[in-house]
């Protein structure tokens, strides 16, 4: 059965750090007139993927990749590239090993072959203040044209005033990286466990999202993304909390990822249980502004300032995936819009598989309040028609 959503029309491009994610910033339609209800596309059939994805070793065999954490974004020569917190896999012709800051590459999002690291061999940009490593959850935008890291390091615990946030750049979204080490961290920035950085580029201002537990924050970096606009005083107290429980809390937001779609931003928000295997309760939701500093809120107009605010974009399922999180948005070669996100796969062939986050993709729709959604709200379960790549 053919199932059917208001879609708002026109329909405009992905907004995040590339050019080719960039987006009419008009407004949102506001007569029926300017709506049209339509099928979905839910896809190209000659492409079809299921959850989880596949990652390929050189020699073409496929090897299950635990990915946490994934950013992906869409580069200028049409691949897609994927990173995230660090991980064991085969790393070409490197071998089979750790690596902090692994990248995948893609032609259609379903299949991903490693391509390069931000740390191999580099390790020693792999700590601040200590000798305790920990890469996590990075976000690359590209700046003028330079590609920006921006990595969660954790130095000292989860919960240090040392944990925070660093950046490298490269020409290409694979490297070599130029490493710029920290921006700052938790106890400079004063924010509770300045974790999961994401980037946001428009008209030549660079702004950052980040937070855990504490909220979301955003503040401004100079024109290269590299350093703090200002530096670190300024917007020490420039800093502004777009989206908290008010107050700390392990469930509380985070992982925020910022798309422009008809004149709104949409705020892609994670909370929950993330990181209890297949018991977790991790999963996806979003708030709209008018301004990218907020107020952001659900399709019933209240604040997502606490707890079952938002509309829900994905949520656990006990077959299809559990701990369902920390999103990305990324386009096809038609214009339709894929979430990127990990999950726990409780049909995976191990338990130790089961348990470890992958990675899974589905296409994002729009319901009639204009507020995305993966279909009926949980991950995809068996063969589904996936992105159109038309080159």
């Amino acid at each position: 059965m053919t199932k059917r959503f208001l879609f708002l029309l026109p329909l405009f491009l992905l907004s995040a750090c590339t050019p080719s994610q960039s987006s009419s910033s008009s407004s949102a339609p506001s007569s029926e007139e300017e709506s049209s209800e339509v099928s979905i596309d839910m896809g190209d059939p000659n492409n079809p993927y299921s959850n989880p994805v596949k990652f390929y070793r050189p020699d073409g065999t496929t090897e299950f990749v635990g990915v946490a954490d994934p950013y992906c974004l869409r580069a200028d020569n049409g691949m897609y590239y994927l990173y995230c917190t660090q991980l064991e896999c085969t790393r070409g012709e490197h071998g089979y090993g750790f690596d902090y800051s692994p990248i995948f590459e893609s032609i259609n999002l379903t299949e991903w072959r490693w391509v390069g690291s931000a740390f191999l061999g580099h390790e020693e940009y792999a700590e601040w203040n200590n000798h305790e490593r920990g890469v996590w959850a990075p976000t690359v935008c590209q700046v003028g044209e330079t590609y920006n890291l921006y990595y969660t390091l954790g130095a000292g615990g989860y919960y240090s005033d040392y944990t925070g946030i660093g950046v490298a750049t490269s020409p290409t979204p694979y490297g070599p990286w130029t490493h710029y080490g920290k921006l700052f961290d938790s106890g400079e920035i004063g924010v509770k466990n300045s974790i999961d950085p994401y980037v946001f580029v428009e008209d030549g201002h660079v702004y950052m999202t980040w937070g855990s537990g504490d909220g979301i924050w955003i503040c401004e970096l100079d024109e290269t993304g590299t350093q703090l606009k200002g530096g670190l005083e300024t917007q020490k107290a420039a800093k502004k909390q777009i989206a908290a429980y008010n107050i700390f809390e392990n469930n509380n937001y985070e992982a925020s990822f910022i798309q422009k779609k008809d004149g709104y931003y949409y705020l892609y928000l994670s909370t929950g249980s993330c990181c209890d295997g297949i018991r977790s309760t991790y999963h996806v939701v979003v708030g709209r502004s008018e301004s990218l500093y907020g107020p952001y809120l659900g399709s019933n107009g209240r604040p997502i300032d606490g707890p079952n605010r938002g509309d829900t974009v994905v949520e656990p399922h006990r077959r299809f995936g559990m701990g369902t999180g920390h999103c990305a948005v990324v386009q096809d070669d038609k214009g339709l819009d894929w979430l990127i996100y990990h999950s726990y796969n409780p049909q995976a062939e191990t338990t130790v598989q089961q348990n470890t986050r992958t990675l899974y993709i589905d296409r994002l729709y729009w319901n009639e309040k204009g507020f995305p959604q993966v279909k009926d709200q949980y991950p995809s379960n068996g063969e589904m028609p996936g992105p159109y790549i038309l080159n």
